[in-house]
Parts: C-alpha cells; structure tokens; sequence
C-alpha cells in the first residue's frame, strides 16, 4: 500500500508525526509512505528510516491555488497513490487532497481537529477541564479509520547520562513562537545564573531571529553557551547529548522527546492537557496551577492577547522553582 501524509506546519506538529509514523511502520514494515511537508523541516521526520520526504514550496512554485495544482500534478507523476492522509487539515492541504480525490484513484482520510473540545477548554467561564485527545492519538485515529490498527510507542528515556567534566549538560530553549507561551526574559536570565552557579552546563537553542536574544542570557557566564550549528538537521544532532531540556511550549520540546530526551517544559496560556505534551515518560511541567490562576489555559496554541492584560501565568512562575525542578530531574 502506497500512502502519501500531508502535514506541512508546523515544527512541533511535524515532531509530533515521528513516533506515530514510527510505530505504523514497526506494525507494518512493508507500506511505502511518503511525507509531504516544507523543506525547512524535513530534517525532524528524516529521521525515520525508509521514509520518502516530498518537499512543498509553498512560498515559491507550490503558492497559492496554482502551485496547488502545480504540487498535485507532481506528487501524481511521481507515485501512484492509495491513500493521501491529511493530518494538517487546512485550505491547502484540503483543496490538495480534493484533487487527489477528483484527478486520481486515491482514496482521503483527513485528521478531525476537536474544535469543539478546544473551544470548551480555553473558554474564560465554566471551562470543561477534561484533558483532550493527545496530538499523536489524533493522528493514529486516522490510520486506524483505513484499516491500519496499531499501538502508538514512543521513545525510551535515555539511559545515559551525558557530563561536561563532571558537569550535566542540558539544553534550554527560551523562546517560543508567541508571547504568551514565552516566559519573560529576565526569569530566564535568573534562572541560567542559578544554574551556572550549580555549574550545570547550558546549551542555549534558538532560531536566527532570537540570537540576540540568547547573547543576553549567556553573556559574562562561564558555563552558558548558545548553540551555533548551521542547520537544523545539525541542531537535531546536538540534543542526543543532552541530559534534559528546558523549554517553553514549543518544538524543541517536541524535537527533544522524540529523541528520547527527558524535557522540562514552561507553560504559560497553553496547558499539555489541550493535546500538545511531549510523547514519552520523564517529562515534567512548570507551570502556574489552573487551581491558583483559573483563567488558565486561555488558549491552544498561545496566539490569544492576556485578558488580565499582566501574565501572571508567566510571571508569577518563579526561576528558583524551576531551578529545583531542574535539580531534582538530574
């Protein structure tokens, strides 16, 4: 069976496919499935052997309602499919799998986003606190609706512990793509000076545009540094040797535990109960309990203003606090 997964954006949800196309592949070794994506992050599913990576420009030849065209026309010479499974479920990808289904003999399964449940668990009154459907289930769902039953696994903690002579080396990733998942730069600055004090090495991650960003946090520190590869394949590598990392609610998080990796994860208007944990065990969370902050979440994805117009979910969390945390997980 020839399958083609759409999933184009974004980073954390393209991490998030890895485990889920993983174990269909240890419960079916012999489908051929291709992964449709943008090339910026085809190194996170190039990871998974025997995968083919089908790259969508999306800001170039693929753009707009004839680059769509343009994309199916391509995708259809190259392979014939059985199935397209959209696990993005946007305009694009929706009008991509609508060409498939009209100019091919593919059949379309398409990941149902639980709106409704996300709409009753960021509500500011009477939120329905029942935890959502995990990401990764979602999209298992969706196999299993054409007949691919299986178990998702996911990565085993790993085992050894990784030191910098005689010093456990971290990673911490400080920015998150939305204000609202971001904890306050000054937290972090205390809390990678704390840890330098504890002489725990840190790893500072981020992405071009949040350089300067980092200079701050490792600046007149002897055992903070950024993290300076020149890709992102390359920046994948660098977590396996990691102990932990510290992240806000954003893909490193999701790269990290993939990878076997333990996270510490910050979470500020999002909560890992709207479906968006990391996928493995060890994993712990800092954040403002919804019992002292009820307002919390407001938001899925982080992209809503504060409505006490103070982010107190952010900043009410305390750099000593996730200082402990780091401790006791190492």
């Amino acid at each position: 069976m020839k399958i083609l997964i759409v999933r184009l954006s974004s980073m954390g949800d393209v991490a998030l496919c890895v485990p889920v196309i993983q174990s269909l592949l240890k419960k079916y070794p012999d489908l051929e499935l291709s992964f449709l994506t943008k090339k910026a992050f085809a190194p996170i599913v190039e990871i998974i052997p025997n995968l083919k990576i089908q790259i969508a420009d999306t800001n170039g030849r693929h753009k707009g309602f004839g680059g769509i065209v343009r994309l199916f026309k391509e995708l259809n010479r190259k392979e014939k499919f059985d199935w397209v499974v959209d696990l993005h479920n946007v305009m694009r990808s929706e009008i991509l799998c609508k060409l498939f289904d009209w100019f091919s003999n593919a059949q379309i399964a398409r990941y149902e986003k639980d709106r409704f449940g996300r709409k009753g668990f960021t509500r500011l009154e009477n939120k329905n606190r029942t935890p959502l459907r995990h990401t990764s289930e979602g999209y298992r769902q969706v196999f299993a609706s054409i007949g691919l039953e299986y178990q998702l696994t996911y990565p085993e903690k790993t085992a050894k512990s990784k030191q910098i002579e005689g010093r456990k080396k971290i990673g911490f990733a400080p920015i998150a793509s939305n204000p609202q998942k971001t904890w306050p730069l000054n937290k972090s600055r205390e809390l990678v000076e704390i840890l330098n004090h504890h002489q725990i090495e840190v790893l500072l991650y981020g992405g071009p545009d949040e350089q300067e960003a980092l200079k701050q946090l490792e600046k007149d520190l002897d055992h903070v540094q950024r993290v300076q590869v020149g890709s992102l394949k390359e920046e994948i590598r660098s977590m396996k040797e990691l102990e932990l990392m510290i992240s806000m609610d954003s893909a490193n998080m999701h790269i990290a535990a993939i990878q076997g990796i333990r996270t510490l994860s910050i979470w500020g208007a999002t909560h890992p109960d709207a479906g968006f944990s990391p996928l493995g065990e060890g994993h712990q969370y800092a954040q403002v309990p919804v019992e002292d902050l009820s307002c919390r979440p407001c938001s899925v994805f982080g992209n809503k203003s504060c409505f006490r117009k103070d982010w107190a979910c952010l900043n009410l969390l305390s750099p000593e606090a996730v200082a402990q945390q780091v401790r006791q997980m190492l």
